[in-house]
Parts: structure tokens; sequence; C-alpha cells
């Protein structure tokens, strides 16, 4: 008999100690924890031609050791390549440098304008976003961290955290396709 347990992070081992430690066996994998981005979302709010810039404006928002060290205490290390570097065909990328200067220019350059309250707008839409997590503290710490960074260039970010099941990593017929911040329907 097998129990997996999903939703855990290298903090949650020492929590293992009320089962029998000859039952309890922890391997070592490649974890990597994901900001992902809703292409067909963010098309649908923002035009099409527009995310690529927004993307890229995002990326340069991001400061991938800040989280790491902050808020996972500086037991992992940023990436910026999901692969395994074990694999033959890994190839180990660059790290994106955080700069609101050039974020800030793309979006400027795109038509985004800062309103009286910081939040960009272009053709009367706001550029504001939903970021979905689970109820997972750090993963919350994570994106209010985001969320302060990518206000700085004119982003407005509502965390919303939600149940991990079935909520969040319910699958296709657990959760209904209108479940908000369900991984499986989009």
């Amino acid at each position: 008999e097998f129990d997996v347990g999903n939703d855990f992070n290298h903090a949650d081992l020492p929590k293992l100690t009320d089962l029998p430690q000859n039952q309890v066996v922890a391997v070592d994998a490649l974890e990597y924890e994901l900001n992902q981005l809703n292409n067909a979302s963010l098309a649908k709010k923002f035009g099409a031609a527009d995310v690529p810039t927004i993307k890229k404006a995002i990326s340069l928002a991001y400061n991938k050791s800040e989280i790491t060290d902050r808020i996972l205490g500086g037991t992992v290390k940023p990436s910026s390549n999901f692969l395994s570097p074990q694999l033959w065909y890994y190839k180990d990328e660059p790290q994106v440098t955080q700069d609101f200067a050039t974020a800030n220019s793309l979006l400027d350059q795109a038509g985004w304008v800062k309103g009286s309250d910081g939040i960009r707008a272009k053709n009367g839409v706001k550029m504001e976003i939903t970021a979905c997590t689970t109820k997972r503290q750090y993963r919350i710490d994570t994106l209010t961290l985001v969320a302060s960074w990518l206000q700085q260039i004119g982003i407005k970010v509502d965390v919303k955290p939600v149940p991990a099941q079935p909520d969040f990593f319910g699958g296709w017929d657990q959760a209904s396709a209108d479940t908000p911040c369900n991984l499986q329907h989009g």
C-alpha cells in the first residue's frame, strides 16, 4: 500500500514525525514553483498583440533570488529552466535581472498609461490580473511579493488563495469548468 502526499515542500518533512519512520520514504526530486501566465486570459482581457510585451515586462519585474532567499529561506536556488540539470539535453539559461525601468518603458511604448492610482490602462481597460494559488503560506507570501513588484510597473495583482483540492489541483472530473483558479480547466 502506498500513500502519496501532495502539496508538500522541503519544510514539511519534519512534520512527518508522527508516522513510523521505517514507513516514510523521502525521495529527492526536481521540483519547481511556477508562476504561469494564462495566455488566453491575457489575450482576452488586454488584446493578443500586447501579450508578448506584457509578459516580458512581468518577467523583468521578478527577482527570483529574493523569492528563494526571503520566502524559502535560501533552501533552494532559482532556475531559468524547469528541466533537471542531470538531463543530457539540459541547457543552463541565464537569469533575467529585475529591471523596473525597462519593464515600465516597454509598457509605455505599448500605450499602457499609468493613471493617478498608479495602475496602467489602455482603451479603458485597467491592467489588473488575478494570481491564483493554494492556501500554502509560502505561496501566498510569494505572490504578495510578486504583486508588490508588479505594482511598481503599473500592474495591479489580486492574490487569490483557494483550497488545493478540489479547487486548484482538482482533476477534470473533480472541479467544474467554471471553478475559479482550477488548473485543469485553465
